[in-house]
């Protein structure tokens, strides 16, 4: 099965933020942020539209520098890094914004999610070498078994313009994990969708964990936060202004007052 069970230590640090701060024109959007990511855990994120949630993404993934802090991956630092470089690492991530190839189908799409773990060149690619041949075999197998793996094994051929807004979701998923990757960001990766949808989404994140691997989410969508995260973090202004499980985080009275007004969580989701 292609979703290879992955060897777990609870107490393992996966992805460190040492206060990590970044300025857009004069205006601060992250300031001095920590954060421990665990081998193995859902990491939640939450805060406010502008909090600076997507900025720490970005920076946690290559696409922005911080103009200071550190950025640790297993104790590595990788501040600064591009994100084809963190993302050989074994980090993946789904973006908020749709990054499918629409007029491409599901395996098509899949087939190219694992692109970056060919061996063979433009070389073997043109003479059309036994190892280009083998690896593009291996590349097709595994977009099956992922298709299979998200519950888009009947939609294979389908265009992924073709497909609902729940499954072109599953599909953005199926697509990161295509690399194999050991740590995912997932940035809203519910939005938009109905409850059932949503449910569903909910169980595939858990069956990724499960496999062995780390998850930090954003998510606007707290029943998805509270029933799925073992620990959250919540930035306002830029700032983390809390951070524990989720019932320490339903019942804190600064994240309810700065993020929540006078509305408490509730975390027996």
């Amino acid at each position: 099965m292609y979703m290879v069970e992955k060897a777990l230590r609870e107490d393992e640090s996966m992805l460190e933020l040492k206060g990590v701060t970044i300025d857009f024109g004069g205006l601060r959007a992250l300031d001095g942020v920590d954060l421990n990511i665990c081998q193995g855990e859902i990491f939640g994120i939450i805060g406010p539209n502008g909090s600076g949630k997507s900025t720490l993404f970005n920076i946690a993934t290559g696409f922005l520098v911080p103009r200071s802090g550190q950025v640790a991956y297993r104790g590595r630092s990788i501040t600064g890094w591009k994100p084809h470089r963190i993302a050989a690492l074994g980090i993946g991530r789904v973006f908020q914004s749709n990054s499918l190839f629409p007029n491409f189908s599901v395996k098509e799409n899949l087939i190219r999610s694992g692109f970056m773990r060919l061996t063979t060149g433009f070389l073997g690619s043109f003479f059309n070498t036994r190892r280009f041949r083998s690896e593009n075999r291996e590349l097709e197998e595994k977009a099956v078994e992922l298709s299979r793996f998200v519950g888009l094994e009947e939609r294979v051929d389908t265009l992924a313009k073709n497909l609902p807004y729940g499954e072109q979701r599953r599909l953005e998923i199926a697509i990161a994990l295509g690399p194999d990757p050991d740590l995912l960001f997932l940035d809203e990766p519910v939005t938009g969708m109905n409850p059932t949808e949503t449910a569903s989404v909910m169980e595939l994140i858990r069956s990724i964990q499960k496999g062995g691997r780390t998850i930090v989410i954003v998510e606007h969508n707290m029943r998805v936060i509270m029933g799925i995260c073992s620990r959250i973090a919540v930035i306002s202004f830029g700032t983390k202004i809390a951070e524990g499980n989720p019932e320490e985080i339903a019942h804190n009275d600064k994240v309810i007052s700065v993020y929540l007004g006078t509305r408490k969580i509730d975390a027996a989701y």
